[in-house]
């Protein structure tokens, strides 16, 4: 899905997206809306991913989210929790 705002545009295109920028931001979501996929972070999946046996392709239905930060910084500025 897609947000926007005055001056607020959630880029991820999709609600699993937008979970695994927040995860990558240590579950802070005013950081993570601020952030711009090929700026800010890197994005990738993986499609047709059965949980059933842990195998991609045939008749699986799921996908796996990627998300690695670009500036580690600001991944460091939330630590996660202990």
């Amino acid at each position: 899905w897609r947000v926007e705002m005055p001056c607020v545009v959630i880029s991820p295109d999709t609600e699993r997206e937008t979970q695994a920028v927040v995860q990558a931001c240590n579950g802070d979501w005013d950081q993570a809306i601020t952030m711009s996929p090929g700026v800010d972070f890197e994005e990738g999946f993986v499609g047709h991913y059965s949980a059933l046996n842990h195998r991609v392709g045939g008749q699986g239905f799921g996908t796996i989210y990627f998300v690695r930060m670009l500036d580690p910084a600001k991944s460091e500025e939330n630590p996660a929790p202990q």
